[in-house]
Protein backbone atom coordinates (compact mmCIF):
# COMPACT_ATOMS: atom_id res chain seq x y z
CA UNK A 1 0.00 0.00 0.00
CA UNK A 2 1.41 3.37 -0.98
CA UNK A 3 -1.16 6.00 -0.07
CA UNK A 4 -4.84 6.92 -0.10
CA UNK A 5 -6.51 10.12 -1.28
CA UNK A 6 -9.86 10.87 0.36
CA UNK A 7 -12.46 13.58 -0.20
CA UNK A 8 -13.27 15.89 2.71
CA UNK A 9 -16.02 18.41 3.26
CA UNK A 10 -13.90 20.75 5.44
CA UNK A 11 -10.22 20.82 4.52
CA UNK A 12 -9.25 23.14 7.40
CA UNK A 13 -10.73 20.73 9.95
CA UNK A 14 -9.25 17.74 8.12
CA UNK A 15 -5.76 19.28 8.24
CA UNK A 16 -6.16 20.04 11.95
CA UNK A 17 -7.33 16.48 12.66
CA UNK A 18 -4.69 14.59 10.69
CA UNK A 19 -1.81 16.89 11.65
CA UNK A 20 -2.61 17.90 15.23
CA UNK A 21 -4.58 14.89 16.50
CA UNK A 22 -3.01 11.96 14.59
CA UNK A 23 0.49 13.42 14.15
CA UNK A 24 0.79 13.39 10.35
CA UNK A 25 3.24 15.90 8.87
CA UNK A 26 2.24 18.21 6.03
CA UNK A 27 4.66 17.38 3.24
CA UNK A 28 3.24 19.35 0.30
CA UNK A 29 0.20 21.24 -0.93
CA UNK A 30 -1.03 21.53 -4.51
CA UNK A 31 -3.18 24.44 -5.64
CA UNK A 32 -5.95 23.35 -7.99
CA UNK A 33 -8.68 25.27 -9.84
CA UNK A 34 -11.94 25.13 -7.92
CA UNK A 35 -13.85 24.00 -11.00
CA UNK A 36 -11.85 20.72 -10.82
CA UNK A 37 -14.04 19.77 -7.84
CA UNK A 38 -17.24 21.48 -8.97
CA UNK A 39 -16.67 24.91 -7.40
CA UNK A 40 -17.10 28.28 -9.12
CA UNK A 41 -14.57 29.22 -11.83
CA UNK A 42 -11.80 31.41 -10.47
CA UNK A 43 -11.76 29.74 -7.05
CA UNK A 44 -8.95 27.60 -5.70
CA UNK A 45 -8.79 24.41 -3.62
CA UNK A 46 -5.80 22.75 -1.98
CA UNK A 47 -4.82 19.12 -2.32
CA UNK A 48 -2.84 18.36 0.87
CA UNK A 49 -0.23 15.58 1.12
CA UNK A 50 0.64 14.23 4.57
CA UNK A 51 3.15 11.67 5.79
CA UNK A 52 3.64 9.65 8.93
CA UNK A 53 6.71 7.65 7.87
CA UNK A 54 9.53 8.12 5.32
CA UNK A 55 7.14 7.82 2.32
CA UNK A 56 6.52 11.27 0.85
CA UNK A 57 2.84 10.87 1.70
CA UNK A 58 0.60 8.13 3.04
CA UNK A 59 -2.54 10.27 2.97
CA UNK A 60 -3.82 13.10 0.84
CA UNK A 61 -7.14 14.90 0.81
CA UNK A 62 -9.03 17.60 -1.01
CA UNK A 63 -12.43 19.23 -0.53
CA UNK A 64 -14.69 17.63 -3.10
CA UNK A 65 -17.89 15.64 -3.32
CA UNK A 66 -17.25 11.98 -4.13
CA UNK A 67 -19.91 9.25 -4.00
CA UNK A 68 -17.34 6.46 -3.57
CA UNK A 69 -15.81 8.26 -0.53
CA UNK A 70 -12.36 7.57 -1.99
CA UNK A 71 -10.50 9.49 -4.72
CA UNK A 72 -7.83 6.83 -5.22
CA UNK A 73 -5.57 4.34 -3.53
CA UNK A 74 -1.97 3.91 -4.61
CA UNK A 75 -0.24 0.55 -4.83
CA UNK A 76 3.55 0.77 -4.94
CA UNK A 77 5.77 -1.94 -6.41
CA UNK A 78 9.54 -2.32 -6.42
CA UNK A 79 10.33 -2.21 -10.13
CA UNK A 80 9.37 -0.20 -13.18
CA UNK A 81 8.94 -3.46 -15.11
CA UNK A 82 6.15 -4.43 -12.67
CA UNK A 83 4.37 -1.18 -13.52
CA UNK A 84 4.76 -1.87 -17.24
CA UNK A 85 3.41 -5.40 -16.91
CA UNK A 86 0.41 -4.16 -14.90
CA UNK A 87 -0.30 -1.53 -17.56
CA UNK A 88 -0.19 -4.25 -20.24
CA UNK A 89 -2.73 -6.30 -18.23
CA UNK A 90 -4.99 -3.25 -17.87
CA UNK A 91 -4.95 -2.76 -21.65
CA UNK A 92 -5.34 -6.48 -22.41
CA UNK A 93 -8.46 -6.69 -20.24
CA UNK A 94 -9.78 -3.33 -21.49
CA UNK A 95 -10.03 -1.87 -17.99
CA UNK A 96 -10.79 1.87 -18.06
CA UNK A 97 -7.50 3.78 -17.89
CA UNK A 98 -7.97 7.00 -15.89
CA UNK A 99 -4.50 8.46 -16.53
CA UNK A 100 -1.59 7.48 -18.72
CA UNK A 101 1.86 6.62 -17.45
CA UNK A 102 3.68 9.62 -15.96
CA UNK A 103 5.96 10.91 -13.19
CA UNK A 104 4.47 13.04 -10.40
CA UNK A 105 6.31 16.18 -9.35
CA UNK A 106 5.77 16.00 -5.61
CA UNK A 107 6.63 12.37 -4.80
CA UNK A 108 8.41 11.52 -8.09
CA UNK A 109 6.25 8.37 -8.48
CA UNK A 110 6.15 6.79 -11.94
CA UNK A 111 2.59 5.51 -12.24
CA UNK A 112 -0.67 5.14 -14.13
CA UNK A 113 -4.30 5.20 -12.94
CA UNK A 114 -7.07 2.70 -13.65
CA UNK A 115 -10.74 2.91 -12.61
CA UNK A 116 -11.80 0.24 -10.10
CA UNK A 117 -15.20 -1.48 -10.18
CA UNK A 118 -16.08 0.47 -6.99
CA UNK A 119 -15.79 3.78 -8.88
CA UNK A 120 -12.52 5.11 -7.47
CA UNK A 121 -9.10 5.03 -9.12
CA UNK A 122 -6.18 2.72 -8.42
CA UNK A 123 -2.78 4.34 -8.95
CA UNK A 124 -0.11 1.73 -9.67
CA UNK A 125 3.51 2.87 -9.52
CA UNK A 126 7.11 2.75 -8.37
CA UNK A 127 10.10 4.92 -7.36
CA UNK A 128 8.26 7.00 -4.76
CA UNK A 129 10.25 9.63 -2.89
CA UNK A 130 11.44 8.94 0.66
CA UNK A 131 11.55 11.95 3.03
CA UNK A 132 13.96 12.81 5.84
CA UNK A 133 11.81 14.90 8.21
CA UNK A 134 14.86 16.58 9.75
CA UNK A 135 15.57 18.27 6.39
CA UNK A 136 12.21 18.33 4.57
CA UNK A 137 10.48 21.64 3.91
CA UNK A 138 6.83 21.48 2.79
CA UNK A 139 6.31 22.87 -0.72
CA UNK A 140 3.45 24.30 -2.73
CA UNK A 141 2.94 23.41 -6.37
CA UNK A 142 0.46 23.77 -9.19
CA UNK A 143 1.70 21.05 -11.55
CA UNK A 144 0.71 17.40 -11.16
CA UNK A 145 3.48 15.77 -13.17
CA UNK A 146 6.84 16.28 -14.85
CA UNK A 147 5.53 14.27 -17.81
CA UNK A 148 2.60 12.03 -18.70
CA UNK A 149 -0.46 11.44 -16.50
CA UNK A 150 -2.89 12.57 -19.17
CA UNK A 151 -6.12 12.21 -17.19
CA UNK A 152 -9.03 10.73 -19.04
CA UNK A 153 -6.78 7.96 -20.43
Amino acid sequence: MGHIVVPVSDDVEALRFYRDVLGFRLRDSMSMPGEFVGNEPGTKVWLRFLGINPRHHSLAFLPMPNPSKCVHIMLEVDKLDDVGRALERVRKHRAPLSATLGRHMNDEMVSFYVRSPAGFDIEFGTEGLQVDDSRWVARESTAVSYWGHQFGG
